[in-house]
């Protein structure tokens, strides 16, 4: 903790565009490599520091990283690191174990060598700076879990779901008044660009980012909130014209916001994290983890036995997995971040909306921001309600993370009773 001194803030951006021919994920039916950029993919790096305390927030326009990833970045850097992914499903691989994949592996270090980059110059940037919040709605998502006649779920449009509309705004300013830059958090899938394209594109988020910084200046950090059932209102049609249009929605309501902006006390910077272990369903008793997820390859018209080939090529990760109460359980990433009168916390997963505006509600009388997929990912976090229904976040996701087994229908519990663990420890 430091209690010592005043705020200082950094920022600083680098072009993080893959190599053509590297194949972008997040959806199971695109088979080709991407042809080239539509947008710049960035790395835009916040170092905030208080006293001998220093915390780095990294914006990333990629769909994930791993946990491995991350702690390397953390150990080269020497302080704790969020680095907060936008869920473009237009952006390359970033991680692979297998060490075939030599352009992904060489990206991924290129990568690495830019976010280093972004935080070090970051840090060298350090002024002191006061920080503004302002909050307001917006129109820019649908909840996607449809519901069927039969009483199924599907991925499509639920007009009567849930969906949070808050989007909310940080915005650093030098002792001079001049905008630094500002960190941006709302809740909706960057998918705007569907499975057929192949050109890389920071999606509807950078749309919205480009509108943003070209009319009142400063760098903009972008944290997704909890997203995991909301899809974007323009989703149809493959056509670029939708993310300008998704995007400038998006800058609409953050511009209305910026105008009455107002000063958030900042009399500390204290960072906590821990993993919260999820045990999995029908793993107790197994010696090592059995290859359930391999079930998947049917859903594609593959014998069983292929599915590691199939994940390999189309999603390559690596699920930490741990015995833990006589169960196999995978972790959930925990940050916590306390400034005083604002708070940053983040769950490495794709979360639902609800259980974003849970989170938020901790920590009510402060500003308050709720980050997903940030550090990590290892599939999707329904509420208990949702899990009930199935459906592919449900029922497929586990297996394309190579789980032995699906989380228990409580696991948003459990993540939610992890926050409240570290907040405890604030008070």
């Amino acid at each position: 903790m430091s209690e010592t001194g005043s705020l200082k803030v950094g920022f600083v951006r680098q072009i993080i565009n893959p190599p053509t021919g590297i194949l972008t994920i997040g959806f199971g039916d695109r088979f080709k490599g991407n042809r080239g950029v539509h947008d710049d993919l960035t790395a835009t790096a916040m170092v905030l520091a208080l006293g001998d305390q220093q915390v780095g927030i990294v914006a990333l326009d990629l769909l994930a990283v791993h946990e491995d990833f991350t702690r390397e970045l953390e150990n080269f850097c020497g302080i704790p690191l969020l680095l907060c992914c936008a869920h473009t499903h237009s952006a390359p691989m970033s991680f692979s174990s297998n060490p075939l994949r030599t352009k992904v592996k060489r990206y991924a270090e290129t990568l690495r060598e830019k976010i280093i980059l972004a935080v070090d110059q970051a840090r060298g940037q350090l002024q002191p700076a006061s920080l503004f919040w302002g909050e307001g709605n917006v129109d820019i998502a649908v909840n996607r879990r449809e519901r069927l006649p039969d009483g199924r779920v599907e991925i499509g449009v639920n007009p009567d779901g849930p969906v949070d509309r808050r989007v909310a705004v940080i915005e650093a300013r030098s002792e001079e008044g001049e905008v630094l830059g500002r960190v941006i958090n709302m809740q909706c899938h960057a998918t705007v660009m569907g499975p057929e394209n192949l050109l890389v594109s920071a999606d509807w988020v950078g749309a919205m980012r480009r509108q943003l910084e070209d009319a009142s200046g400063g760098l903009t950090v972008y944290i997704q909130g909890a997203t995991g059932d909301l899809n974007p209102k323009l989703n149809v049609g493959n056509d670029f014209e939708n993310i300008s249009r998704l995007g400038g929605e998006a800058y609409g309501s953050i511009s209305e916001i910026l105008t009455r902006l107002q000063y958030i006390q900042v009399d500390r910077l204290t960072h906590l994290r821990s993993d919260v272990m999820i045990p999995l369903q029908g793993t107790e008793g197994m010696k090592k983890p059995a290859k359930t997820y391999r079930e998947v390859a049917k859903t594609v018209g593959l014998p069983p036995f292929l599915a590691d080939i199939a994940l390999e090529f189309l999603y390559p990760w690596k699920t930490r997995l741990e015995l833990y109460q006589g169960a196999w359980a995978f972790p959930i990433q925990e940050n916590l971040l306390d400034l005083g009168g604002l708070v940053l916390m983040s769950m490495g997963m794709e979360v639902f909306n609800q259980i974003g505006q849970e989170a938020r509600c901790f920590f009510e009388g402060k500003a308050a921001v709720f980050g997903s997929l940030v550090n990590s990912c290892y599939g999707y976090l329904p509420t208990r309600a949702e899990y009930e229904l199935g459906g592919y976040e449900v029922d497929m996701s586990w297996k394309i993370y190579r789980m032995p087994g699906p989380m228990p229908a409580n696991a948003d519990q459990l993540a939610l009773e992890g926050l409240e663990r570290l907040k405890t420890k604030l008070d």
